[in-house]
């Protein structure tokens, strides 16, 4: 993971917002709907148990 991440991270200096993507679309307030809309378990999130879980 930090192969890849930390060059992505090194580059958002250049305008680079893939770091930012998950922000950026809204994963976190989907996730939240869909969970609510769930009864407050979902197993289709995409932030839980990510690696972007704890940056977001």
């Amino acid at each position: 993971v930090e192969k890849v991440q930390q060059p992505e991270f090194a580059a958002a200096k250049d305008g680079y917002t893939f770091v930012s993507h998950q922000q950026e679309v809204g994963t976190g307030y989907f996730d939240k709907v869909t969970t609510i809309i769930q009864g407050g378990t979902s197993s289709v999130t995409a932030l839980t148990g990510s690696t972007e879980e704890s940056q977001f």
